[in-house]
């Protein structure tokens, strides 16, 4: 009798261990295939501490196609990696590694050859861990690039001081017939030429960018209706290059569906100036150039945004003067195009009197907004124009700047290699406005003084790799 106890009870624990552990794979399966925004997995390896690392083979990865070596951080949860051999998105095997540590430190953990760090895109990662790499989560989250260094001869065909830009918008319709495409290549054919228009005004008519191509692929579109935030690129940008050409700097990419990933972004594709806060790099192979295209900007389903932003609201009311309907986009895409130069050089403003330091920076990406602009511009990667108050000697943001002009800052026009020797000496006030983006309402006055030459100073003048 003892004995047929204890065997029962054998068989029964390993039927609830069995059941336990299926349960556990239909919910990662069903967490891969939609996407959940919620913790609705336990890992398969139940009751494992969080001071014991779990084995990556038993955990969710998120599949990719783009092997750029990169990283993601979501506060509060396990770092991501991409692990090249199983061209997949993984969480740290260690449990423990969070946002807090340097992305370069980080990078350099899984690419030892990392010598700097550039924001890439969002990206969805359906294998988030919480602490000890316990309960799975997705998430759309900023990756960032682990740029490899390439030493040596200039990259492919491309020259690195030019003021005339070919480019294409590229439409992914996973159905190219329907009556969505067709609208929104009216759309784009009327942006095309307000584009090309706005850029050349941006750069003072210091430089020209033509869309060559309106160009519709289904290509990249396959794993829409699971996945829609992962756009397959590679494969996209390939088929317009095959087609039509290595012939661009620029490929503006948008789709006819909601993508979900949360913002519009760029991502270079190679570099070839040095001193300009960015290594050099080419991964223009990966999408079918030998060296032309220097780098992608993804505006997703623009048409939609634009019909629900001229859309009446329950009122009747419309929030979009004429003006805005007409440049609707363009001072997006001016600053995705923008982050192809700006804005890596320098530090994050913090204020603290330290000289050795450029402080013009936000989040390591954009200007800092106590950069001064020129007067009367709306610089389109942060800084604004400031005014003095002679009642108590202090200045303050120029609030009607979002009603000036699209311009990029002369900062910029010379990391991009656009602006005249002669202006490299302007200089420009840096205000002690706030950090982390909060800026003050009082008592703001001139921190310091920036010029292009004191940029020259810091980093080393522009130029191309010989």
């Amino acid at each position: 009798m003892k004995k047929y106890i204890i065997f029962s009870f054998l068989v029964f624990t390993l039927l609830f261990t069995y059941q336990t552990i299926h349960a556990s794979f239909f919910g990662d399966l069903f967490n891969h295939i939609f996407g959940g925004k919620t913790a609705v997995v336990e890992p398969s390896n139940l009751g494992a501490s969080a001071t014991t690392p779990l084995s990556v083979a038993k955990l969710i990865t998120t599949p990719t196609k783009d092997l750029t070596p990169r990283i993601s951080y979501w506060s509060g949860k396990v770092n991501q990696h991409v692990d090249i051999a199983s061209s997949s998105w993984q969480t740290d095997p260690d449990g423990s590694s969070g946002s807090s540590i340097d992305k370069l430190v980080y990078c350099k953990k899984f690419y030892p050859n990392t010598t700097s760090v550039v924001a890439y895109k969002t990206e969805t990662i359906n294998s988030w861990y919480g602490s000890g790499n316990k309960n799975n989560y997705a998430s759309s989250q900023m990756s960032y690039s682990c740029v490899q260094n390439t030493p040596g001869t200039i990259i492919g065909k491309h020259s690195c001081n030019q003021n005339k830009f070919d480019s294409a918008f590229l439409l992914i319709s996973p159905d190219p017939s329907d009556q969505k495409t067709k609208d929104f290549l009216d759309f784009l054919g009327n942006f095309k030429t307000k584009f090309e228009q706005s850029f050349q005004d941006a750069t003072y008519d210091l430089a020209t960018y033509k869309v060559d191509d309106i160009f519709v692929t289904k290509s990249g579109s396959e794993n829409y209706l699971t996945n829609p935030s992962q756009v397959d690129f590679n494969s996209a940008i390939k088929d317009l290059i095959a087609k039509k050409g290595d012939k661009y700097d620029f490929i503006n990419v948008f789709t006819t569906y909601d993508s979900q990933s949360g913002s519009d972004y760029f991502f270079s594709v190679q570099n070839n100036v040095k001193n300009i806060g960015m290594n050099i790099f080419d991964y223009s192979k990966n999408y079918g150039s030998s060296g032309k295209l220097l780098g992608v900007s993804f505006l997703g389903d623009l048409l939609s945004q634009f019909k629900k932003a001229i859309a009446p609201d329950k009122y009747g009311n419309t929030h979009l003067s004429d003006d805005q309907k007409s440049l609707f986009g363009i001072g997006v895409l001016l600053h995705e195009i923008g982050h192809h130069s700006c804005c890596y050089i320098g530090s994050n403003f913090l204020g603290d009197g330290d000289s050795s330091k450029l402080e013009i920076l936000t989040n390591n990406m954009h200007f800092y907004e106590g950069l001064e602009s020129p007067p009367k511009t709306q610089d389109v990667l942060g800084t604004v124009p400031w005014l003095f108050n002679k009642n108590n000697n202090t200045y303050y943001e120029d609030r009607s700047f979002s009603d000036y002009p699209l311009r990029y800052h002369p900062i910029t026009l010379y990391l991009m290699g656009l602006l005249p020797k002669d202006q490299y000496s302007t200089k420009f006030n840096i205000f002690n406005g706030g950090t982390n983006n909060q800026i003050k309402e009082t008592d703001v006055k001139i921190y310091k003084t920036i010029s292009v030459n004191d940029i020259i100073k810091f980093a080393g003048e522009r130029n191309c790799v010989k």
